[in-house]
């Protein structure tokens, strides 16, 4: 059963601003790295609320990297890899939301510096 079928959630009803059927359109871009920032985080919001799109997340995992895993002699826990998938994409989203803070703070003091030189330049 997946999300689309699931009579707990059915496909068009959101939880929260994603409906399932939305999220399961998206799941490869999110096991890629694929999707911008805000998709992702959407995606894991929508999780927290989601019984249906969980289990769709974890067949997916258990299809695409167990059996990859188990083909070559590894290991393959189902609950620790879905652990680790959704701590990996809340700790991207934080990294490039803290790069591009900085960007911006870099960049902030770069027009503050040149717009400080201007003025002093001015005065003398």
């Amino acid at each position: 059963m997946n999300a689309l079928s699931d009579p707990r959630h059915p496909g068009d009803e959101p939880a929260g601003n994603m409906t399932c059927r939305e999220f399961e359109s998206r799941i490869r871009g999110f096991l890629d790295d694929d999707l911008p920032d805000e998709v992702q985080e959407e995606m894991l919001r929508h999780l927290e609320q989601c019984p249906a799109c969980r289990e769709e997340l974890s067949i997916r995992l258990l299809v695409e990297s167990g059996l990859r895993r188990l083909e070559t002699g590894g290991n393959f826990n189902l609950k620790d890899e879905y652990k680790a998938v959704l701590a990996e994409a809340e700790h991207r989203i934080r990294q490039r939301a803290r790069s591009t803070y900085l960007g911006y703070a870099a960049e902030t003091a770069a027009v503050i510096l040149t717009t400080a030189v201007f003025f002093i330049a001015l005065l003398r």
